[in-house]
């Protein structure tokens, strides 16, 4: 409990009165010193070494007792701090000092009970310590102060004495092999703010640092979070007449504490932009949130969408990757590639255009070609169901024959007729999973599944239809004609196909 003095009129004053004056009032500066900050630097005091010698810059600190170390002038260091210490690196620290000043004149002195304290005034100032660096020392942490002390609470009287050190380090000196004097700032302990929430004058912003978390105990859970708002709070935090209640804050991160690790969840309410770039370290990547089709452009925008099928039975979830609209003479792609070495540039491997053109800069590798089988049953039920099975290897020859084929396109139209698209493949029958499962001891190439793709597809097409088929293709070269007819006739006649692994066939 603190005394205040106390005065009143004709009182009798004693020295001691006006002693306890001041040291109430020099305790709860103190105390505000330690309690709503931390100590350290809190302006200045950097050190100095260039050709006119070395220097502490003046500037002001806080020890950990709350004592105020102000250097009011640059203060010169003796050249000989290397030779002193006896290295080649030192530690500069300040440290609270006073000293008694203006002694009372002759014939003053025998008026003073106490004696020996006999001095008008008393000079605080600081006092430079300089020590050879000491690797292990811990500059939030002085070896000098008292265990009990170094949290120092400051509900305690803070301690007068200069007796009593707490030591604020400034940085090191150094010195290279050719004699040079540097100086190093790192770890130098600065003052601080200490408290759980800072508001701006009209209670528009706050910013919350370490709070605890509501549903959790206080050592469990902690919050930093900045809240903006668009109109002034009263003075007791409560949200205006008017405004909506929901206190979201725009960021905020949150930890908590789960059996022996602590997770964090960082949240940012509102539009983002990042100057610069992103590094997803063991992570990923998620869109969380779903949302109907937006009736306007999102140019340049990934994002997930939730929308009815077409034939409005059941839903369609889709990640969107949208390009600006068309215009004359722009033209936006979407671009897949890779960085060639070789080359020292860029390699496209995939484009996409907002023209809806589809560029592949190199091989297409489809993998998973089928044909179609009709009468297989289904899965769930007796009835039976189209099902897609993978057709066998073809020989080098009929590989040879069918990729001119392949690549004109010349077999386009028909294939439209007999393999699926992705959207109407039906679930493939446990029969199919099963001749999967025994072809698989044979390797196949992609281009060799689609080149049996396309033999199945001749050899189940009869004459009339390759006629009709090849006449509406060729209508004005029916040498051509003749000459895709031969090749027809060629695969499905004079080059059988591949034998499977493990069982027989033609070679």
């Amino acid at each position: 409990m603190e005394n205040r003095v106390n005065y009143f009129e004709r009182q009798f004053l004693r020295s001691q009165d006006f002693r306890d004056e001041q040291a109430y009032h020099i305790a709860m500066r103190r105390r505000h010193n330690v309690a709503h900050h931390s100590w350290g630097i809190v302006r200045g005091l950097e050190l100095i070494a260039n050709d006119e010698g070395l220097f502490i810059q003046p500037g002001l600190a806080v020890d950990g007792y709350g004592r105020e170390l102000l250097l009011a002038e640059r203060r010169r260091l003796a050249p000989t701090v290397f030779e002193d210490v006896g290295g080649d690196l030192v530690d500069v620290y300040l440290t609270y000092g006073r000293v008694e000043s203006d002694p009372p004149p002759a014939g003053f002195v025998e008026c003073d009970p106490d004696g020996g304290n006999n001095f008008y005034r008393s000079q605080e100032r600081v006092n430079v310590r300089l020590l050879r660096a000491d690797p292990e020392a811990d500059p939030r942490c002085p070896r000098e102060v008292l265990p009990g002390d170094r949290a120092f609470n400051p509900a305690r009287r803070p301690p007068d004495s200069p007796l009593v050190g707490w030591p604020v380090f400034l940085g090191q000196l150094a010195r290279d092999a050719e004699g040079r004097a540097g100086a190093l700032a790192a770890n130098r302990p600065y003052a601080g703010l200490v408290g759980e929430v800072i508001h701006t004058p009209a209670r528009r912003a706050r910013l919350v640092v370490g709070q605890a978390l509501a549903d959790v105990a206080p050592q469990d859970g902690r919050r930093f979070a900045v809240h903006l708002r668009a109109t002034d709070d009263d003075p007791c935090g409560v949200v205006a007449t008017g405004v909506a209640s929901t206190d979201e804050a725009q960021l905020e991160i949150v930890t908590r504490h789960a059996g022996e690790a602590w997770t964090t969840k960082v949240d940012v309410r509102g539009a983002t932009t990042v100057h610069g770039s992103v590094a997803i370290a063991g992570g990923a990547l998620e869109i969380k949130d779903e949302t109907p089709p937006p009736n306007f452009a999102r140019p340049w925008q990934v994002y997930r969408v939730t929308r009815p099928a077409d034939d409005d039975k059941g839903t369609i979830h889709e990640m969107r990757v949208e390009l600006p609209a068309r215009q004359e003479e722009e033209i936006a792609q979407l671009v897949i590639g890779a960085w060639s070495a070789e080359e020292k540039r860029f390699r496209p491997c995939l484009t996409v255009t907002n023209a809806c053109t589809v560029i592949v800069h190199g091989k297409l590798i489809a993998a998973d070609f089928l044909t179609r089988v009709e009468g297989a049953p289904d899965t769930d039920s007796d009835a039976t169901a189209p099902a897609y099975l993978h057709s066998a290897g073809l020989t080098p020859e009929a590989r040879s024959q069918l990729m001119g084929m392949l690549g004109s396109g010349i077999v386009g139209a028909k294939l439209r007729d007999i393999v699926p698209s992705r959207d109407t493949i039906p679930i493939i029958t446990r029969q199919v999973a099963a001749r999967r499962n025994a072809a698989a001891a044979t390797p196949a190439h992609s281009t060799l599944e689609s080149l049996e793709t396309l033999t199945d597809v001749l050899a189940r097409t009869s004459e009339e239809e390759m006629k009709s088929l090849l006449g509406r293709i060729f209508t004005d070269k029916p040498e051509l004609a003749e000459r895709v007819r031969a090749v027809r006739n060629l695969i499905t006649d004079k080059l059988p196909r591949a034998p499977q692994a493990g069982g027989g066939g033609n070679n």
